[in-house]
């Protein structure tokens, strides 16, 4: 369980926030959608605690990738809030619509 406080511990330094690349580690996706940022702030939080165990990871947007190519990822992170009435960020609703087809394939 990782919580505010103890990643304000872990990433009080530059040498804690620096990427440490393990190329044994799978790969890692995070997106997240975010109207006020704050979804988008977790996002990257869980990058810098993926980067401190060796992971190679860049948060996006959701609509910074398309459904093929979400298809060839073996691990993804979604990051979502809503905003307003419960109604999608913008920065997600392309990837979101992509997704709600009835023919969605079945190896997504």
């Amino acid at each position: 369980h990782v919580t505010n406080e103890s990643l304000r511990c872990q990433w009080s330094s530059p040498e804690a926030m620096a990427p440490v690349a393990d190329s044994n580690a799978p790969t890692v996706a995070i997106f997240y959608g975010s109207q006020t940022g704050t979804a988008e702030e977790t996002a990257w939080e869980l990058a810098r605690e993926g980067r401190r165990k060796g992971y190679a990871i860049e948060p996006q947007a959701m609509d910074e990738i398309s459904l093929q190519e979400l298809r060839s990822i073996s691990y993804a992170i979604f990051v979502v809030s809503t905003t307003g009435q419960g109604d999608p960020p913008l920065n997600m609703r392309r990837l979101w619509q992509e997704m709600l087809p009835a023919t969605l394939p079945n190896t997504l």
